[in-house]
């Protein structure tokens, strides 16, 4: 009789790990695609016609280096999956968890030999105004952008990916995107859902 409730006892202690199993299968399923929703403006350069690029520098703006390693890698693997030569800043420069002195970036632009600068950051939507997009393209330069830095998310809030393709050669901005996301389970989770919907559009645009 004691063998006979012990057993029982153990189917019940299956069928609830069983159940408790599906539930959180469903809960994170739904979470993952709530997270791939997207709201996406973007801008371009019509007057910009020496595309598609071919070679970039990708800088994150984000006072976490985490992050910033997170933004980067993650941009440069899914432009290395459509042919682009593209470097993560964090690999090149010195000191990257301080603001880069403007002449270190030129330089190492020209070293590099590389044609466009990808500078991307995190933004919760409270700190930036409704994206109409720039005013004056030509006076946006390559340092006042990155040199703008930074906000810090936390976890819950709508948050806004920024992202911004500088030409390198004539210091002018050729495509600009504001992509709004959901932070509500990871830095890593949300990265890793919503640049490729930027390499997406950079891909339609012609830009890449």
């Amino acid at each position: 009789m004691d063998i006979f409730f012990s057993e029982k006892a153990w189917g019940q202690d299956v069928k609830a790990a069983r159940f408790y199993f599906v539930l959180v299968f469903v809960m994170i399923s739904l979470m993952h695609s709530c997270a791939h929703k997207a709201s996406q403006s973007v801008w371009i350069n019509d007057a910009y016609s020496d595309v598609p690029l071919d070679n970039i520098l990708v800088i994150s703006i984000d006072k976490s280096l985490l992050n910033k390693k997170l933004l980067e890698d993650e941009f440069v693997r899914q432009l290395h999956d459509r042919g682009i030569r593209a470097v993560a800043g964090y690999t090149v420069f010195e000191y990257y968890d301080e603001i880069l002195d403007e002449r270190l970036i030129i330089d190492k632009v020209r070293e590099l030999e590389m044609e466009a600068v990808l500078i991307a950051r995190l933004a919760d939507t409270s700190e930036v105004e409704a994206y109409k997009g720039p005013i004056n393209p030509y006076r946006s330069d390559i340092y006042r952008y990155y040199s703008d830095c930074c906000v810090t998310i936390s976890l819950g809030y709508n948050i806004l990916i920024e992202t911004k393709i500088f030409n390198a050669k004539y210091d002018t901005l050729i495509w600009s995107s504001l992509t709004e996301a959901v932070f509500d389970v990871s830095p890593e989770i949300t990265i890793k859902a919503y640049i490729p919907i930027i390499v997406e559009d950079l891909l339609q645009k012609g830009m890449i």
